[in-house]
């Protein structure tokens, strides 16, 4: 992710709208733990940043997973690069390939998930809060229940009264 001047942020959208304009594409590349569940489909500029959205917040939930991947917990002891580097390697590991993606696909249980993950955290600094309110401003299966920029998502870190979205 690459964020510039005035909190302009982009992964996908990069080369992407450069070479194709308002045409609608499907992403260039993916990696299907951190993608959007609509990686697929193909996308116009609005979409493109939503599924990126989506992204960020499935960061976000990584790190308040302590840096430990957040979908480890429905894996048992595979090793965190297992997950990510060698999951096609056996139909034991795509079978766990799948089972992301069709909990992506299962309304917001990914959604619920994260915020499991926040109410399981000791006590510390951190604002648990904002950091729920932001989850649920990202991490939506429906991407029009998303944010639609990340303004919005550096709105609601900024400020003390961001609206809360229903669960």
């Amino acid at each position: 992710m690459i964020v510039a001047d005035r909190w302009l942020v982009g992964s996908s959208l990069i080369g992407v709208l450069e070479e194709h304009g308002s045409l609608k594409q499907t992403l260039p590349a993916h990696t299907n733990f951190w993608d959007a569940p609509e990686k697929a489909v193909p996308m116009d500029a609005c979409g493109l940043r939503r599924s990126d959205i989506y992204s960020y917040g499935l960061a976000v939930w990584k790190v308040m997973s302590n840096g430990s991947n957040p979908f480890q917990s429905h894996f048992g002891d595979l090793p965190p690069r297992a997950i990510v580097s060698k999951f096609e390697s056996s139909p034991k590991k795509q079978l766990k390939v799948d089972y992301v993606l069709s909990i992506k696909q299962n309304g917001d249980t990914i959604l619920h998930l994260a915020v499991q993950t926040l109410q399981n955290r000791p006590k510390s600094d951190l604002d648990l809060e904002k950091t729920r309110r932001v989850l649920e401003a990202t991490v939506r299966q429906d991407p029009t229940s998303r944010a639609s920029s990340f303004e919005e998502i550096v709105n609601i870190w900024c400020s003390s009264d961001a609206q809360i979205m229903p669960l």
